[in-house]
């Protein structure tokens, strides 16, 4: 094979494997393992009804409608259980178990979210963050509601089981 030839495979190898990457990168993070009534997923910009195993990315927004509510599941065994007229982010989740590296973030907006933290997010280095527009829990492995009542601007947080720490965003901000 002549040289010219030689370089223009390696180019087109390190090309695939860029693309592996980033496809990689777009991995589904979760999928709806329930769903009642109008269920809707955001991704990429575009909005489309959810079903069982519809899945959920990294970035992805999810709503629910006033008599309807999904369950996800997540890879790394966690449960989110939307409640009617719920809308959330999963801005962040990182999962590599190789690692032990574990960090989600999940943003409610507005409604009622039950949540099941996965054991993984016991270890030390581990954060699971859910965020309100008023205040962010960081949990320890465990079992909470929390919920958001934007026309009152209110967050409550219950703590079933585990550790949840609640700090106010006007407090983080000083």
């Amino acid at each position: 094979m002549n040289p010219g030839k030689i370089t223009n495979v390696m180019w087109v190898l390190l090309l695939v494997s860029v693309f592996a990457v980033r496809v990689q990168g777009q991995s589904e993070a979760g999928s709806c393992a329930g769903v009642q009534g109008p269920v809707e997923v955001q991704h990429a910009g575009a909005w489309r009804n959810a079903s069982i195993g519809a899945a959920v990315f990294v970035g992805d927004h999810v709503r629910t409608g006033a008599h309807s509510r999904t369950t996800i599941v997540f890879r790394d065994d966690s449960v989110l259980d939307l409640a009617p007229n719920t809308e959330l982010t999963l801005e962040i989740q990182e999962f590599d178990e190789s690692a032990r590296h574990y960090r989600s973030l999940v943003q409610l907006a507005v409604g009622k979210v039950r949540v099941w933290a996965s054991a993984y997010y016991s270890e030390a280095r581990a954060r699971y963050e859910l965020e309100t527009p008023t205040a962010v829990a960081a949990v320890r492995g465990t079992e909470f509601i929390a919920s958001y009542d934007s026309a009152t601007e209110m967050s409550e947080f219950v703590d079933l089981e585990g550790q949840v720490e609640v700090t106010a965003k006007l407090a983080v901000m000083g």
